[in-house]
């Protein structure tokens, strides 16, 4: 048997009672009852059918409210919306017609509209639903990829608290209620989904989808986080080709993407392994009158501060990723062997405090702006420094303080 929320078969006994047995999960915490103990779907129906919740019952409404004041706080009066699993009587959705909302309602047993399934809606309510649910990781993908970016989703169901209270619990005697779930629950759902959320008194639970931010064509970050007022194109003398493990393509702050902005002479191809890369043989050959160095600290590497005693045209091959990433693309990639390496000075403290690493570890931006400059103008390549400086500065300011000195703090004092 494995939990039905995310498949972890470490499970506990969490209680029973006369009728059926509840098990726990042990990541996600949902308790739930077995396969054996959930009603066949007609008398799941007929127990329904005895709900007497009619949509203008002012008690019934008053008890929706709790849910109903919480999302028109968060939705714009022109949001739709979309009550899920509305029942017979659908008074949620009736009090947000009555506010002057577009809603459409969906039950699987008293309003089975599939069209309304294929719509995308400003928020979705749920109450007194998820409980009933036999399959809660096909409920949740199909609630949230109706959801649009920004929505809001409010369910309403009874929170697990501890053992003790769940034993005398009345809300598990009802027998279609067969799924249980704990504000811990709900956070692994939240991390899981990528939502925010929020819980209001003890039984309303608020998930909100996060906006998309619109990007840059340009430098392809966020509109409001935007660095190409930074971007100064640079006209290095020496090529960088940049060999970029595949898994840093789309890391956020990922320096490569600044470095192909700024400078004028630079090729990045992302892959594991690079004997047979069209791309980069053919830089290998196009400067094939150059000295070529691979940036990595072998023990034969010659220091970088003696490329400049030389009258030699030097082009650089940079490896893009962790540590044990870029060991991986050199063992890899035969003809890296082949090249001469060259190496940075020992004890350079980087600026880059947001990523782990060992001591001395520089990223990519930072590594290529030493070489670079080292061999020619160091002023020259101050633009490239800035737009660096500004990317942390953004994320930093983006965390707030207090998380980044709680998460950073340390670093600082490392880097300083």
């Amino acid at each position: 048997m494995n939990c039905p929320l995310c498949s972890n078969s470490d499970l506990k006994l969490f209680s029973k009672d006369k009728r059926r047995d509840y098990f726990q999960c042990a990541k996600c915490r949902l308790v739930f009852v077995p396969e054996s103990s959930i009603l066949p779907i007609n008398e799941e129906r007929a127990e329904y059918d005895k709900h007497e919740n009619h949509i203008h019952d002012q008690g019934y409404r008053k008890f929706l409210s709790r849910v109903f004041n919480p999302i028109k706080e968060r939705i714009q009066p022109s949001a739709k919306g979309l009550d899920f699993g509305c029942g017979p009587g659908p008074a949620l959705a009736e009090m947000f017609k009555e506010a002057g909302f577009d809603m459409s309602t969906y039950d699987p047993f008293y309003a089975k509209n599939e069209k309304v399934l294929n719509g995308s809606y400003d928020f979705i309510t749920s109450t007194e639903v998820i409980e009933h649910v036999k399959n809660p990781v096909q409920y949740l993908n199909q609630i949230t990829k109706m959801l649009k970016p920004g929505g809001t989703i409010g369910l309403m169901t009874k929170l697990v608290t501890d053992q003790h209270a769940f034993k005398n619990w009345h809300y598990k005697n009802d027998q279609t209620h067969i799924r249980f779930y704990s504000k811990k629950t709900f956070k692994f759902i939240a991390n899981s989904y990528k939502l925010n959320l929020k819980f209001i008194g003890n039984d309303v639970i608020i998930l909100q989808k996060p906006k998309k931010r619109q990007i840059c064509s340009n430098c392809q970050r966020p509109q409001d986080v935007c660095l190409c007022s930074e971007i100064v194109k640079i006209d290095n003398q020496s090529p960088i080709c940049v060999l970029r493990h595949k898994s840093e393509k789309n890391h956020a702050l990922n320096t490569v993407k600044l470095m192909e902005l700024c400078l004028s002479q630079i090729n990045v191809f992302d892959g594991e392994s690079f004997d047979n890369h069209t791309g980069f043989q053919k830089f290998l050959s196009d400067n094939s009158n150059r000295e070529i160095l691979l940036l990595y600290p072998d023990e034969t590497a010659v220091e970088s501060t003696d490329l400049a005693k030389t009258n030699t045209n030097y082009a650089f091959v940079i490896l893009d990723g962790t540590w044990r990433k870029t060991r991986a693309i050199l063992n890899s990639t035969s003809c890296l062997k082949n090249l001469k390496f060259v190496k940075l000075p020992e004890k350079i403290q980087s600026k880059y405090i947001l990523r782990k690493g060992p001591e001395g570890g520089v990223s990519s931006l930072e590594a290529t702006a030493m070489l670079l400059s080292g061999l020619e103008n160091e002023e020259k390549y101050l633009p490239l420094y800035n737009c660096f400086n500004k990317m942390i500065q953004q994320q930093i300011d983006k965390m707030g303080e207090e998380v980044f000195m709680k998460n950073y703090a340390k670093r600082i004092g490392e880097k300083s």
